[in-house]
């Protein structure tokens, strides 16, 4: 593991083979997406890569869009991943 701090006495966590993370990146014109296409983006890359032992961390999904739009992604995400 990478040696991050946890904020308990212990922990009892697995191995895994990849570290996978969704989060919110600055906004730029540079870009020519909005906010919510890259969190898109960046979601459709983690379902593709990840395995059933991937650590997959995600910050502030859907920031920029509606709440029912970034709600509806993250369950459906959450479902596939759950599977």
């Amino acid at each position: 593991h990478v040696g991050s701090f946890l904020p308990c006495d212990c922990a009892r966590i697995s191995f895994r083979d990849q570290i996978l993370v969704n989060f919110g990146d600055i906004e730029t014109c540079s870009v020519p997406q909005s906010t919510f296409q890259r969190d898109l983006t960046q979601m459709a890359s983690i379902l593709r890569k990840s395995t059933e032992h991937s650590l997959i961390l995600i910050d502030e999904f859907g920031k920029g869009t509606a709440p029912a739009s970034g709600i509806a992604v993250i369950t459906s995400a959450l479902q596939r991943l759950a599977e």
